[in-house]
């Protein structure tokens, strides 16, 4: 009985430490004067100390162990290695970095990536700096700043290149519906011509992206490589697609298999 109620004396000590020692914060942007700002406002909180500013990944990575950071804040879009790809490193590949990364973003076009790499919190950069200070201490307590059922919705394109007969097009619109389902996404329209290829378009929330992408993987004749978006306009000949709040963030080209007849 005495070993358990000094175990538990160390730990209440231990929780008693966190709380009363300031949030030691990293910021990792290429833009001089966001760092310097954001320095300046952050440091004039009690409880949040800057321990580090840094213009590429590369610079971060080379200090986070000398100043162990409680929270990296990370710009979604650098020169050289983006906030993506870094918080990938951060949280998934090996760093042993034991803290938080919390993304800020122009848009919400990358906050699906954001959340697959392993984004802790995710901010627009036009929020209030109040929204910024509540997020980080949110961040650090372990609360959940992204209610992921609430998120708003991202796109997808899935683009079926010619030729593709109209049985492969209706196996593949058929393959759809269940991940479609079990990840409550929705169809959002579907366009295209025998000459320039289909483009079907989808909308799901984030925390689901990855989770379909890997159903439509594993369905069988069917190959999937991602694009960007910028690769690949609609053709003019498709007109006007019907209006919609949410625009595509991602584009995956689709190639469908033509099943081959068991004995052949």
């Amino acid at each position: 009985m005495e070993n358990l109620n000094t175990s538990q004396t160390a730990v209440t000590a231990e929780e008693a430490i966190k709380m009363t020692r300031k949030i030691r914060v990293m910021l990792l942007d290429d833009q001089e004067l966001i760092r310097y700002g954001l320095r300046y406002m952050l440091e004039q909180e009690e409880d949040i100390e800057v321990v580090g500013d840094y213009a590429s990944a590369d610079e971060a990575f080379a200090q986070l162990h000398k100043v162990s950071p409680d929270i990296v804040l990370v710009d979604s879009h650098m020169p050289g290695m983006s906030g993506i790809k870094a918080t990938y490193y951060l949280k998934k590949n090996g760093l042993r970095y034991g803290g938080d990364v919390i993304m800020l973003a122009e848009s919400a076009d990358c906050l699906a990536d954001a959340l697959a790499n392993g984004a802790d919190g995710f901010l627009l950069k036009d929020a209030k700096y109040s929204e910024l200070v509540r997020t980080i201490r949110d961040v650090h307590t372990g609360k959940d700043t992204l209610d992921k059922r609430n998120l708003p919705e991202v796109a997808i394109d899935l683009v079926v290149p010619p030729p593709a007969t109209s049985g492969l097009l209706l196996k593949f619109m058929c393959q759809l519906k269940k991940p479609l389902e079990e990840n409550f996404g929705s169809l959002m329209h579907t366009v295209g011509s025998w000459d320039w290829g289909t483009v079907i378009t989808i909308a799901l929330q984030p925390a689901r992206l990855p989770n379909f992408m890997a159903q439509l993987t594993s369905l069988p004749g069917i190959e999937i490589a991602e694009e960007s978006r910028k690769a690949i306009d609609y053709p003019a000949q498709f007109g006007n697609l019907p209006g919609t709040c949410v625009r595509p963030s991602k584009r995956f080209r689709i190639s469908i298999k033509e099943a081959v007849p068991a004995g052949r």
